[in-house]
């Protein structure tokens, strides 16, 4: 009876042949992960301006909402209140972008890193736009305008 086994060289090659495959994919996965971190951000972002938005047509308790971009400290905050340093603070729902995404350009009228949403009316004063980059050098932008009509680009 013969006995069947991989041999030295064989159990090498498979070693070797598998050691290429990883090291080929980490990079490739590395970037797809970034992406959809990205992607992740961007939507968080979109559905916080939209929160605010909505709860300020509402008239939910007969206040305005907004989102301040804390770029320093790489988070957003939902907010409610005329502006972000008169907010009433309890409502705060602070959210940060993942490790791998920052915040690139902050482009609104009137400058700030806010945008508040009009009671009823749902429209702002600070319309313009927003970026966000990861690592791989992609951007994502958020385009608001006067109107309250929210963008990705």
């Amino acid at each position: 009876m013969k006995i069947r086994a991989f041999t030295l060289i064989e159990t090498l090659l498979f070693v070797v042949g598998f050691s290429i495959l990883i090291v080929i994919a980490f990079p490739v996965l590395r970037l797809l992960l970034t992406a959809n971190y990205l992607n992740i951000a961007t939507t968080e972002i979109v559905q916080s301006l939209r929160q605010a938005q909505t709860s300020a047509i509402n008239g939910a308790g007969d206040s305005r909402w907004g989102v301040f971009f804390d770029t320093s400290n790489n988070k957003f905050i939902f907010f409610k209140g005329d502006n972000f340093l008169n907010r009433i603070q309890s409502y705060d729902l602070a959210t940060e972008l993942p490790k791998s995404v920052v915040f690139k350009n902050i482009n609104l009228n009137g400058g700030g890193s806010e945008i508040v949403f009009e009671k009823i009316s749902g429209q702002i004063n600070q319309y313009g736009s927003l970026s966000i980059s990861g690592l791989n050098h992609e951007t994502k932008n958020i385009v608001i305008n006067e109107y309250g009509s929210i963008e990705i680009e």
